[in-house]
């Protein structure tokens, strides 16, 4: 599927699929939707508005993007994610936005920053106003995500802020421990939405997608993605301040669960 990333599959409810994704995550993320309006809210610090350029690292099917693209109207937005099922989602939702870029580019990458701007058509001297993730970065190892960091620091223009949502292990047993515990309660409650499992077994019995589904298991095989969650709070500073950022601040959290702020 690699070969022609802006083909659309036809014949597929692209925006149901986008709202059962919605629901799955509002799920197992508490308060998804305040997490999202911080970083809609932060992006407004950006250098460059009201045109200014936002980059989303690990966009999934588009739902971010949209939340961006409606609080900055003026803003341009480029979406990133190697994953070709959420990137036909996104194309056929977010995509449809004359502001808004859909690429797929590997954060795994040591040149995924060159391979974005080539993608995007965006010059090396210029820069985005923000870089976001949320729920994305938690799947690297922790010598990626340094490098995600660094290559995030070189895309942004002076002053350009960071902002990652996602969740930050304590890195203490006892923390760590009730984090989880309050996580299990949370989606303990009755919730009438798919979980992750029952989302992504949706996915690989439509046939239509069978093809993106199949392309989806070739790059990601399951023991790629067993090891999620393993960088402490402590990691993502360090890594942070590593990459050439002067102030990190956190600017929202439940228990280990925070939208962390680097500012160039």
């Amino acid at each position: 599927m690699g070969d022609d990333p802006d083909r659309v599959t036809p014949g597929v409810d692209w925006e149901s699929w986008l709202r059962r994704w919605e629901r799955m995550q509002a799920r197992h993320l508490h308060d998804r939707a305040g997490r999202i309006e911080v970083l809609a809210e932060a992006c407004g610090l950006a250098p460059g508005q009201p045109s200014v350029r936002i980059v989303e690292l690990g966009c999934g099917p588009g739902g971010i993007l949209g939340a961006l693209a409606e609080r900055h109207p003026g803003a341009r937005l480029v979406g990133l994610d190697h994953d070709p099922v959420l990137l036909a989602i996104a194309r056929a939702t977010a995509g449809r936005r004359p502001d808004t870029a859909l690429v797929d580019v590997d954060l795994r990458r040591p040149d995924w920053t060159d391979r974005l701007r080539g993608a995007a058509g965006i010059a090396d001297g210029d820069g985005f106003g923000a870089v976001v993730s949320s729920t994305a970065l938690h799947w690297l190892e922790p010598d990626q995500l340094g490098q995600v960091y660094a290559g995030a620091y070189r895309l942004l223009r002076p002053a350009g802020i960071l902002l990652n949502a996602d969740r930050l292990a304590f890195g203490e047993a006892r923390l760590d421990a009730l984090a989880e515990r309050m996580r299990q309660t949370q989606e303990a409650e009755p919730s009438r939405a798919e979980d992750w499992t029952t989302w992504w077994a949706g996915i690989a019995a439509e046939p239509a997608l069978a093809a993106l589904h199949a392309e989806r298991e070739r790059r990601f095989p399951p023991t790629s993605h067993a090891h999620g969650h393993s960088c402490t709070e402590d990691d993502h500073l360090r890594l942070l301040r590593a990459a050439g950022f002067s102030r990190v601040a956190k600017l929202w959290a439940w228990y280990d669960s925070a939208v962390l702020c680097a500012l160039r």
